[in-house]
């Protein structure tokens, strides 16, 4: 696939693109019933929608998450800005994020487990969300 970024990710994860748009792929944690549902959309003067669409999404687990954190992402060197939500208790996601150039391209990740999130779960999804940050860590823009 031709994307315009690339990333690190774990060698027990599955990446898998939408046949029918390449911009929708995910990266599934086979293992662990897992998957970190990521979309790419070129940035045409609208990110401010994209961040706020995030937002949005990630604050739909408020009603059922204890707490949300929000931890901003920035590499200069890469020109890689993003945000991360993490989320405690009960909540459908564990984690959320997107990246930015905050030009050209956008990228936003959820992470879902096929099973409900309670406290036998936590120590896998704790697992899962530090491969997860390592990849947002990693990724770069190609063109830049």
């Amino acid at each position: 696939h031709k994307n315009p970024f690339s990333f690190k990710h774990p060698s027990y994860c599955l990446l898998k693109y939408e046949t029918s748009n390449s911009s929708w792929f995910d990266l599934k944690f086979v293992d662990f019933n897992g998957t970190l549902h990521m979309s790419y959309k070129q940035i045409d003067k609208n990110l401010n929608k994209y961040t706020e669409e995030s937002r949005d999404l990630a604050y739909k687990h408020a009603q059922k998450a204890e707490a949300i954190t929000e931890q901003r992402f920035v590499n200069d060197s890469l020109k890689v800005y993003g945000m991360v939500y993490t989320f405690e208790g009960a909540t459908a996601t564990p984690l959320q994020f997107y990246l930015s150039d905050s030009a050209s391209h956008f990228v936003r990740g959820a992470l879902y487990f096929n099973t409900a999130l309670n406290d036998s779960i936590k120590p896998i999804s704790n697992f899962i969300k530090d491969d997860v940050y390592q990849l947002v860590e990693s990724w770069q823009w190609k063109d830049l």
